[in-house]
């Protein structure tokens, strides 16, 4: 039995919203200061999560 359909009220439905926002957030990665495997990993993770986006919409 589901309980928490309140949860779909936090999903967002916004795609060109949520494409700024992980684009946003790629380019920070990119320009910080992590280590190299670091930003590997949080780019692919962010690539990986864009990608989604643009399949789901």
């Amino acid at each position: 039995m589901i309980k928490n359909l309140d949860l779909l009220k936090e999903v967002s439905f916004n795609k060109k919203k949520d494409l700024q926002e992980a684009n946003k957030m790629l380019i920070e990665v990119q320009n910080s200061d992590l280590s190299l495997r670091d930003k590997e990993l949080k780019t692919k993770v962010l690539k990986d999560i864009i990608r989604n986006i643009k399949e789901v919409f």
